[in-house]
């Protein structure tokens, strides 16, 4: 599955309080990218930062905008797009920063 990720920093309305409620929900529980994943690397260039891991078994159903967040620790991201392979839980998560 693959979903484009929103432009977070000008995000308004519904889409703006369903990533606050992620973000608290992340922030409430403490959750960090190694809690749901493994293998994780992160790469960046100008403009982009990818994320690449394996999720870990109880996460493989988690919202990939919910990952998204968890990846960048924040939503205040320019958009981007994230993906997860179903069967080996392989995800890449696609960030465009400024």
């Amino acid at each position: 599955m693959i979903i484009k990720l929103p432009n977070g920093a000008c995000s308004e309305g519904a889409e703006q309080e369903k990533l606050k409620q992620f973000y608290k929900e992340i922030k409430d529980e403490n959750m960090k990218l190694y809690d749901v994943a493994t293998n994780v690397e992160k790469n960046r260039s100008y403009g982009l930062c990818v994320y690449t891991g394996v999720l870990k078994s109880e996460y493989i159903d988690i919202d990939l905008l919910k990952l998204a967040i968890i990846c960048d620790d924040g939503y205040w991201f320019f958009g981007g797009k994230s993906y997860v392979e179903e069967k080996t839980g392989k995800f890449e998560v696609t960030i465009w920063t400024d």
